[in-house]
């Protein structure tokens, strides 16, 4: 599936809007198609370097950089695909986490984020 997304691709870089292809939600996994979504202050410090991880977590994950980065995780949407094991949503349900409900109401956002236009999706790891 391709999205559009807010990408940092390198320590003190910009942000910048791409089109980046996302996998199918895998296990514990949902797709939101996202009606808001705002850059939390810890995307920014992830670009600025305030947040770094050691080499040796990095080699776990088999990466040996932060780099490239989706920043924007704070939002609300509808839930348009599921994967595996996903037992509390379902496709159809509203996605406004309890600080994403309070950003988006500041923000103007409607009650119910599934009635508002959408631009992007993000996997989100559900249990």
């Amino acid at each position: 599936m391709k999205i559009r997304a807010a990408v940092c691709s390198g320590l003190e870089e910009p942000w910048k809007t791409e089109e980046v292809e996302i996998d199918a939600p895998h296990a514990h996994e949902v797709v939101v198609q996202m009606a808001y979504a705002g850059m939390c202050h810890s995307d920014e410090h992830l670009r600025s370097g305030d947040i770094s991880v050691e080499p040796e977590v990095l080699s776990v994950f088999g990466v040996d950089s932060m780099f490239p980065c989706i920043g924007g995780h704070e939002g609300a949407g509808v839930v348009v695909e599921v994967g595996e094991n996903v037992e509390t949503v379902a496709v159809g349900t509203t996605w406004p986490r309890r600080s994403c409900r309070r950003a988006a109401r500041a923000s103007g956002a409607p009650r119910d984020a599934s009635t508002s236009a959408t631009s992007a999706c993000s996997p989100w790891p559900v249990r």
